[in-house]
């Protein structure tokens, strides 16, 4: 979240929630994880009627490079890219 706050996109989680969005707790579990950790570890983003075809565009363009440099950095990463 901070990684994409900086970047000027903001978003939000479901941490510290008790209860998480029946969608996401019902998603396929074809890679192994419990639906909950799932949740956990989801990022919402939210649309409005005021935003516009550019603030997709931005958002589409920064999360993919803000993941690939999030991804150099963890030190977990690797251990799951090579064991998945």
């Amino acid at each position: 979240m901070i990684a994409l706050d900086l970047k000027g996109l903001a978003v939000s989680t479901g941490a510290g929630l008790l209860f998480w969005s029946h969608r996401t707790v019902a998603r396929s579990d074809s890679d192994g994880y419990c639906p909950h950790d799932r949740a956990k570890a989801s990022i919402r983003f939210s649309l409005g009627k005021q935003s516009t075809l550019e603030d997709v565009d931005f958002a589409l363009s920064v999360i993919p490079e803000t993941v690939a440099r999030l991804r150099q950095l963890s030190p977990l990463w690797s251990k799951i890219a090579v064991s998945g």
